[in-house]
């Protein structure tokens, strides 16, 4: 009896913590916000959809085969990750996002843009788990990015191409 209450306590422990795991949302895995500022831009670009960030990250998942020596004197935007649940709050309690600073943010990055043959590439200090440090942004990262008026491709002069 003592075998079989033991057991059931277990299971029952087990199945409550599996539920608590995927309870947790997905956006988790995400930054709460992100912001793209620099010389490129009259105003930095704060990215507040947190499913859409997700989209973003998960297209920014393949390591970009790319030197250092490669991405210097290429141009970029800073970015910034504002993960956990400090900035959920903030972002719930309907705080001004235009008063954020990049200095505010858990993790820092840079993005640059497509230029001549080279692809997007988005590269970041450090990150959470594990994960190269330098990736390639995909087709579905640059229609993201495009869609909050970030130029996703410069031309030598680091302007974005005449249309």
């Amino acid at each position: 009896m003592l075998h079989y209450h033991y057991r059931t306590r277990s299971f029952l422990t087990l199945f409550f913590l599996a539920a608590t795991i995927l309870a947790i949302p997905v956006e988790a895995a995400a930054p709460r916000l992100l912001m793209i500022y620099g010389k490129q831009l009259p105003k930095p670009i704060i990215l507040a959809n947190w499913q859409e960030n997700q989209r973003l990250m998960s297209a920014i998942t393949e390591e970009a085969k790319v030197t250092p020596e490669e991405l210097k004197g290429r141009p970029y935007l800073e970015v910034a990750l504002f993960s956990g649940l400090e900035w959920v709050r903030y972002v719930d309690q309907g705080k001004p996002l235009d008063k954020l600073r990049p200095k505010q943010a858990s993790q820092h990055g840079r993005f640059y843009p497509a230029v001549g043959d080279a692809a997007p590439i988005m590269t970041f200090k450090s990150l959470p788990g594990p994960g190269p440090l330098t990736r390639r942004v995909d087709a579905k990262g640059v229609e993201i990015l495009a869609g909050h008026g970030i130029p996703v491709r410069l031309d030598a002069t680091n302007k974005p191409p005449a249309e």
